[in-house]
């Protein structure tokens, strides 16, 4: 079984979630986590997750899209995540790369919601994009409202960033950037981090993993991801499998 503890299945590329939930399960892709990015897509997430039982969401506000985050729009996303079907605080965090807005707004908005995931006693899904040195400062600073988890989702980085994550608790997800062609210090890292704090993600629709980059994404895709840790590390898919999803399962509080 595999969990893909990252997915956006509300976008549009996304004609029939049935169809894309069933194509998962085919694969034995038996739990999937929708994660919002923004007020929106948050509410769309749980609706998402009301609906299918092997759906879990996480709700949250992108980097990209904390612009006008007020106290309006925390108490509003306060109150989705205390929803039964609502599993972490994500993904949130810092952009650098792609978002206009300011970095200090970035950074206010991020430590608000980490202190809501506190708040709530849920974990956090964090983005971090051309950030890391901020993200790390920060991170060290608010541990205390680390204490239900943090999930670095669509790791990316070396060996050096890895240890340091890890030092503070944290969890790393894998996703198709794995996949990419040099990427070697990402494969370093892979080979170096305990497969008890890895977990696989698509973040579908981007980040289709080789051989089938340029098409979208799905949760089905995991299963590349999982084959290629297996790879990296020199260890079977299936034992890939059964410890990602028990720490998903352990970090989320799912069944």
């Amino acid at each position: 079984m595999f969990i893909d503890v990252h997915a956006h299945l509300y976008s549009e590329k996304f004609e029939d979630v049935e169809k894309i939930v069933n194509n998962a399960k085919e694969y034995n892709v038996q739990r999937i986590v929708c994660c919002g990015s923004d007020l929106e897509n948050s509410k769309l997430s749980l609706e998402i997750a009301r609906k299918y039982d092997n759906i879990y969401a996480c709700v949250g506000v992108h980097p990209d899209d904390v612009g006008n985050f007020d106290e309006k729009f925390e108490d509003e996303i306060r109150e989705l995540a205390k929803d039964k079907n609502v599993v972490g605080i994500g993904e949130i965090g810092l952009d650098y790369y792609t978002s206009e807005v300011s970095k200090e707004k970035q950074k206010e908005a991020f430590i608000r919601q980490m202190k809501l995931a506190y708040e709530l006693h849920l974990p956090i899904v964090i983005h971090c994009r051309e950030a890391t040195g901020d993200m790390i400062e920060i991170m060290k600073g608010n541990l205390q409202y680390c204490k239900y988890g943090v999930l670095m989702h669509c790791f990316n980085k070396n060996s050096t960033v890895a240890k340091i994550f890890l030092d503070m608790g944290f969890y790393l997800s894998i996703g198709g950037c794995s996949t990419f062609p040099h990427t070697e210090k990402l494969h370093e890292a892979i080979k170096e981090v305990p497969l008890e704090r890895l977990m696989l993600e698509t973040d579908c629709p981007y980040m289709t993993p080789v051989p089938f980059r340029g098409q979208t994404n799905e949760p089905k895709n995991v299963v590349i991801v999982a084959e290629n840790i297996a790879n990296i590390k020199g260890i079977s898919v299936a034992e890939v499998a059964d410890q990602t999803t028990k720490n998903a399962k352990e970090f989320f509080k799912i069944d």
